[in-house]
């Protein structure tokens, strides 16, 4: 497991090549940015990579909120991802 920060947990991901990597934590970084200036009360998530479906557990509100996404390419089923985490809230 790969640990952006206190409250960002990334699982599977080891596989991915650096570059890969660099370009991830960028996305989830600024993401999670995003949905904590949005939502004052976000805790934690934690990603899931499973072949190329993502999985996120999003804890924000002190609600639990999930989301999948899966398409052939990991960055846009990130976006994708995100996206539907960012209308739950």
């Amino acid at each position: 497991m790969i640990k952006l920060g206190g409250n960002i947990n990334l699982k599977g991901f080891d596989s991915l090549d650096t570059e890969q990597l660099v370009v991830l934590k960028k996305i989830v970084g600024n993401k999670i940015r995003d949905i904590s200036k949005k939502s004052k009360s976000y805790e934690s998530v934690i990603l899931t990579l499973d072949d190329k479906q993502i999985s996120a557990l999003l804890q924000v509100n002190k609600k639990d909120l999930t989301a999948t996404a899966k398409r052939n390419n990991l960055f846009f089923a990130l976006n994708d991802l995100f996206d539907t985490l960012e209308k739950e809230i």
